[in-house]
Order: structure tokens, then C-alpha cells, then sequence
């Protein structure tokens, strides 16, 4: 098991020091109630943008929306700020029940068009106080180095990113061979990675960065997946490359026109988190467990 303090000397370039959605999570692990709303308010619009993107209808958009929300507010003790940024954990967990959701019901067809012009995308801060939960710095070189991906690759990465397509059915979208399709979104990665790295020799380049990438993009075969996630958990070189990729695909997001959802998401989500007393013992419980097992662990490596 790698440590925190292995971590933190592989952390991420342009993760800002102050993370206000780390402290709101924080917060959430406390059952602040407050904490949670102000969290949902900011990343919402946003990651509800995202869900429709997935899943093609507004009603698995707001189901996955609330889910995922409810998720966070039960497992936020599972957040790690050593392993990237708060933004990332959230999308992570919202993404992947949106992807569940558009899997389990077939998959409807998009809603809005897959285009995604770079010049039509709107403002990274488009949402009040979405700049306080992203870097700029990131947010501009995430995008810079977008846009310099050659065009079908670039847009196999973001329908495979926004719509959570496999490698099948990119291809069908596209009208290519299931080879191209693989190909497309591998050596996308590969030009982003270089770009971003700055040409290190590491990023879209090395194997254990390339396999971090498919891993965070949710393209790596099912067989290969378990794999991965252990040597990442064995080995911190993995460990940091897949959070760099993690907030990196993060910042995407404001490649997205923010949708405001129903309130009655939120009614919904604020129904299933009212805690009981018994909940909030099991809850601080769990928090207890957690930190006593990560103190061990980081002795181990001392």
C-alpha cells in the first residue's frame, strides 16, 4: 500500500495549495449539513451537464446526479487529498454512476450534439464560484493542450470522456473500425500526456502513464482494470499518475455549458442524507476506523 507521504512527493503541477471543495468535504465527513449544500451548489451545474452528456436523458441524468451526490455525502471519509483534487474525487463518483446508469438502460441517443467546439466552449468560470474549485493554471493548459490534439483524436476523447463510450461503441458513433477507434483514443492520449508533461519522457509516453490514463478515461478493459487499481494501490509512480490524469480530465468540465437541475434533485438528495443519531455514531465510527488504519500504514513506511 503506498502511503500519503509517497504521494505528496508526486503531486500534481498546478493543484492549488487552498482547496475550498477539500475543506467542504470535510465538512460532509462532520454531517455539516451546510458544508454539503454549499458543495452541491458549487459542482452541481456542472456535473449535471455531465450526466446528460452520459446518459442522453434528463430523468438518468438527475437520477445518476443524485445518487452520486448521495454517494459523497456517505463515503466522504474515503477522500484522500494527498491523492489529487477534491473536483476529481466528486466527478469520479458521479461519472461512474452516470455510466452505470446509460449502461444498465441500453443507452439512449445524446441529447444535445457532440460537436464540441473549442471556440464555442464557454467560460472555465462560467459558473459563479466555479473558480474556486479549479486551478486556472490547470484549466489553461488542460484546454491548451486540447485543442492541440488532432481533430478526430480529440473528439474520440471527449465523446469517450463526456459520454462514457467503450471502445465499441465509439467506433459505431464514428462509422470506423473498432481499431481505429482504440487507436484514436490512445494516441489522443498520447499527444495530451506530452503536452501536458511539458515532453518529460513520462507523460503519454511511459506505459505505467498511458494505462493511467485508459484507467481514468474508463476505457481499460474490464480484465485489465482490477490489475491496474492493485498496482496502483502497490506503487506510487501509478498511484501519482493516475491522479494527474484524474484532475486533468476534471478540468473538462468547463469545457461543458453549466444546466442547473430541478430542485427536487435536491430534495430528493436532502431526504436521504437527514442523519439519525445512530447514523452519526456509525458515520464518526467509520471516520475513526479509517484514520487509525492510515496512521498504521504510514508508520509502516517511516
Amino acid at each position: 500500500m503506498v502511503s500519503s507521504a509517497q504521494i505528496k512527493l508526486e503531486a500534481s503541477p498546478g493543484v492549488p495549495v487552498k482547496d475550498p471543495l477539500r475543506d467542504l468535504l470535510f465538512g460532509v465527513v462532520r454531517s455539516d449539513s451546510r458544508a454539503f449544500s454549499e458543495l452541491y451548489e458549487l459542482t452541481s451545474p456542472r456535473l449535471y451537464a455531465l450526466c446528460l452528456r452520459t446518459t442522453g436523458r434528463a430523468d438518468l441524468a438527475e437520477e445518476a446526479l443524485q445518487e452520486g451526490y448521495i454517494r459523497i455525502w456517505k463515503s466522504a471519509s474515503q477522500f484522500d487529498p494527498a491523492r489529487g483534487s477534491a473536483l476529481a474525487w466528486i466527478t469520479t463518483v458521479v461519472r461512474n454512476r452516470a455510466r452505470t446508469l446509460a449502461v444498465k438502460t441500453y443507452r439512449q441517443a445524446a441529447i444535445v450534439d457532440d460537436g464540441y467546439d473549442m471556440a464555442d466552449a464557454p467560460d472555465a468560470h462560467a459558473v459563479s464560484g466555479f473558480d474556486k474549485v479549479l486551478s486556472a493554471e490547470r484549466v489553461r493548459r488542460v484546454r491548451a493542450c486540447l485543442s492541440g490534439v488532432d481533430g478526430d483524436k480529440k473528439r474520440a476523447l471527449l465523446l469517450v470522456y463526456f459520454e462514457g463510450l467503450t471502445h465499441q461503441e465509439l467506433a459505431g458513433r464514428l462509422d470506423v473500425p473498432l481499431g481505429t477507434a482504440k487507436s484514436w483514443v490512445r494516441r489522443g492520449l498520447h499527444q495530451m500526456g506530452r503536452c501536458l508533461g511539458g515532453g518529460d519522457g513520462m507523460r503519454g509516453e511511459a506505459v505505467h502513464d498511458l494505462l493511467a490514463a485508459e484507467h481514468e478515461l474508463g476505457v481499460l478493459p474490464p480484465t485489465a482494470t482490477p490489475a491496474f487499481q492493485r498496482r496502483r494501490d502497490a506503487d506510487a509512480k501509478y498511484c501519482a499518475a493516475a491522479d494527474r490524469w484524474a484532475d486533468d480530465f476534471a478540468a473538462l468540465l468547463t469545457l461543458l455549458a453549466p444546466v442547473r437541475p430541478r430542485d427536487a434533485v435536491w430534495e430528493g438528495i436532502s431526504r436521504e442524507t437527514r442523519a439519525s443519531p445512530r447514523a452519526r455514531f456509525e458515520r464518526w465510527h467509520g471516520l475513526l476506523v479509517a484514520l487509525i488504519i492510515s496512521v498504521l500504514i504510514v508508520f509502516q513506511f517511516l
